[in-house]
């Protein structure tokens, strides 16, 4: 039974290469979308946020958080991912003189894409990885758009209403049955969000992806992500005097899984930025993506348990 679901899971997954290949290089002609491209990539979403949700509850109740200190180094572990790659961001516009309005770009993690990734991994590092992942992909993306309401003085987004609901929605809903929705949600909700994600007019040049914008945000994700959410779980767990809920190894793996970023990434940019940087931080968002998979495959490589 679990070879099967984590077949269905790495199905699912496959399903997204293409997906996002047809909306990238037919966005033009995917003028049809204009109009739906919005409650596609929010309001269906709020079905897989019900998942994840009713996942994340599970484990406060039963699972990983019974032990609620895990919960807090969680915490840390999202102020670092959010702040350290911002941060690397502005460094790096400071030198290169890139414009200073993309700092929050890199900060948000794709949980629709992190569970994608996760799914090839082995069954007991999925095990240990997913609650952790959940937690942190759920509050980082809530912590993004406050920080975009916020700072840019921007209208609660939907996206934050989806997260919302995710979380509350398993206490007062119990009666759905999560089994009738799964493959509702993988194999129809994500592969239409990520279709409206990116079917969105980019210059996909070699300018547009190697601008000093574009540059910025891939390096500050990369590098940011993975130091970031290892060095916030790491200093919560020392101060609350415990063992960090995973070991060193995994907690690599998670950074540089929740390096994977879209959604909350492309509103940022979209509501931050204007013309050719609001364009290269689109790119830059994108093309980090493929390397942000490559980056975790080889932290797979790196880190597992046979490596010498």
């Amino acid at each position: 039974m679990v070879r099967i679901v984590k077949w269905k899971s790495r199905l699912s997954a496959v399903i997204l290469l293409p997906t996002a290949l047809i909306a990238l290089t037919f966005s033009a002609h995917l003028n049809f979308l204009d109009g739906w491209r919005h409650w596609i990539a929010v309001w269906p979403l709020s079905l897989f946020f019900y998942l994840a949700g009713a996942e994340l509850h599970w484990e406060f109740r039963e699972g990983f958080f019974t032990d609620r200190k895990k919960a807090l180094v969680v915490c840390g572990a999202v102020i670092g991912g959010m702040a350290t790659p911002a941060l690397i961001y502005l460094f790096g516009a400071g030198v290169t003189h890139a414009s200073p309005g993309a700092w929050g770009v890199p900060m948000a993690t794709d949980l629709p894409l992190v569970l994608a990734a996760l799914s090839f991994l082995p069954n007991r590092q999925i095990s240990q990885l997913r609650p952790f992942l959940l937690a942190l992909a759920i509050t980082d993306d809530i912590g993004s758009v406050l920080v975009l309401s916020i700072g840019f003085h921007q209208a609660i987004s939907p996206s934050l209403i989806a997260a919302l609901l995710g979380a509350l929605a398993p206490t007062a809903l119990q009666g759905i049955h999560e089994k009738v929705l799964t493959p509702i949600v993988n194999y129809l909700v994500i592969p239409l969000f990520i279709l409206s994600a990116l079917s969105v007019k980019l210059d996909l040049s070699w300018g547009g992806v190697g601008s000093k914008v574009s540059l910025s945000l891939i390096i500050a994700r990369l590098i940011g992500k993975p130091l970031g959410i290892f060095l916030g779980a790491s200093l919560i767990a020392y101060l609350l005097k415990i063992q960090p809920p995973l070991n060193k190894r995994n907690l690599f793996m998670a950074g540089a899984l929740a390096s994977l970023g879209l959604s909350v990434s492309l509103l940022f940019a979209s509501i931050s930025l204007n013309g050719s940087d609001q364009n290269n931080a689109i790119v830059g968002t994108i093309v980090s993506i493929p390397l942000a998979l490559i980056a975790s495959a080889i932290a797979y490589f790196l880190t597992r348990e046979t490596a010498a």
